[in-house]
């Protein structure tokens, strides 16, 4: 049995017995998810012109990219909106699960776990600020040489005196620049793995710094973000099924792999922490040899 298999058996024996309590907190945090989009959707629906452009490959690829001033502010304090409630909320989801692997029976409550004080919300604002730097530092790295071919394909494009064949290459370029940022996507999201375990070091202890939790995450990881992706491909066909259901198969597929994801991180938290505490207890063995 493969490690990925092991994981996803002992998510399935977490799960055991908790499936309607775990469907319940997924279906609450997707209604909250759902009535922002919902809000996001009719500002930009109302604010979009209905006419966008239908045979000019340039025009359309800066309307579906380039939005409006007014279009922009919705988006950003929607966004804002989301940042602040729904980030404590997120941890809230994972801190559930981090108790479910570790055989408790988590409240509901523990949802709200990061509202609880101003401590533990700054701690998850902290958080989701410091990943979003960390996120947004790499995928400049990751993105821009895809992102660079788009830029400048769109804007020979848009220029009418150009030549048949160069527009020709120029409309090329942007379908390679699609296919470089889906390498670039893949490719990020596998690196964005070493930052995997902080959200749930920051469900376990109070104590630990945002700093360490980061360094740590960073650390255990090291030698899993090909597992860990490969762990979340293991679900694709779980989550496509969402489609011909309705979406009522994801009270199955999200639960089942939110699990698995904390019995991974469980598992190379306490791995990494007693390996740290071998190597202490040696070196004191050492001392006192001495």
């Amino acid at each position: 049995m493969s490690f990925n298999a092991v994981i996803k058996k002992n998510a399935r024996a977490a799960l055991k017995g908790h499936w309607p309590g775990a469907a319940g907190i997924s279906a609450l945090l997707a209604l909250f998810w759902a009535g922002l989009v919902g809000l996001e959707t009719i500002a930009l629906y109302i604010l979009t012109p209905a006419d966008l452009p239908a045979g000019d490959l340039a025009e359309l690829v800066a309307a579906l990219f380039m939005p409006g001033y007014l279009e922009g502010a919705v988006v950003t304090g929607l966004s804002l909106i989301a940042f602040f409630l729904f980030t404590p909320l997120t941890l809230g989801f994972a801190r559930w699960h981090y108790l479910l692997v570790q055989d408790e029976r988590p409240e509901i409550s523990a949802l709200f776990y990061f509202f609880e004080n101003g401590r533990r919300y700054a701690r998850a604002i902290g958080y989701a600020f410091q990943l979003s730097l960390r996120a947004g530092g790499w995928a400049v790295a990751f993105l821009s040489l895809p992102g660079g071919l788009m830029v400048a394909c769109v804007r020979l494009l848009r220029i009418e005196e150009i030549t048949r064949q160069l527009r020709a290459a120029a409309s090329l370029g942007v379908l390679l620049a699609i296919g470089l940022f889906l390498l670039a996507g893949i490719l990020y999201a596998i690196f964005l793995g070493r930052y995997a375990l902080v959200v749930y070091q920051l469900c376990e202890s109070d104590a630990l710094s945002l700093r360490q939790a980061f360094r740590d995450s960073v650390s255990y990881t090291k030698d899993y973000l090909g597992t860990l992706f490969l762990l979340h491909l293991t679900f694709v066909g779980w989550f496509l099924l969402a489609l011909p259901t309705l979406l009522l198969s994801l009270l199955h597929t999200v639960p089942y792999h939110t699990a698995a994801r904390t019995v991974f991180a469980r598992y190379l938290i306490e791995k990494n922490r007693m390996t740290r505490e071998e190597i202490a207890g040696t070196r004191e063995f050492g001392k006192s040899e001495v």
